[in-house]
């Protein structure tokens, strides 16, 4: 997500769906593996890159939830929040990346270390 001419802060990426399922804890000994799931909505997934700011979300969840993507039984186009649907958030790194070569380089990426000290997602 960029104005004109600025370096993007963000790229999200939005999946329509009847059914999402994500694995958020792997099974480990006599535990079970945690899954989240959505029923009908929209699977986002984000990457913010160095850089990205607080100041950007407000606009960005703003523009996700409000793009018509979905299409009703009478070929109308709404929003995710004109219809009864869920949405499921992952974070997604590869949506950064940049081929140079035969490689993939992740440079542009907000680093971990970067997003726990902004605090960009709480």
């Amino acid at each position: 997500m960029a104005e004109s001419g600025r370096t993007p802060q963000a790229r999200a990426l939005l999946q329509q769906c009847l059914h999402a399922r994500l694995q958020v804890r792997p099974a480990e000994g006599d535990a079970a593996a945690q899954w989240v799931e959505v029923q009908r909505g929209l699977v986002i997934y984000v990457c913010f890159f160095k850089g990205a700011d607080k100041e950007l979300l407000p606009k960005m969840v703003n523009t996700l939830l409000n793009v018509k993507v979905s299409e009703t039984e009478n070929g109308k186009h709404v929003s995710i929040l004109d219809l009864p649907g869920n949405i499921l958030i992952i974070p997604q790194a590869t949506l950064g990346g940049r081929v140079k070569g035969r490689n993939m380089q992740y440079h542009s990426n907000s680093g971990k270390e970067e997003g726990a000290k902004s605090k960009l997602l709480r």
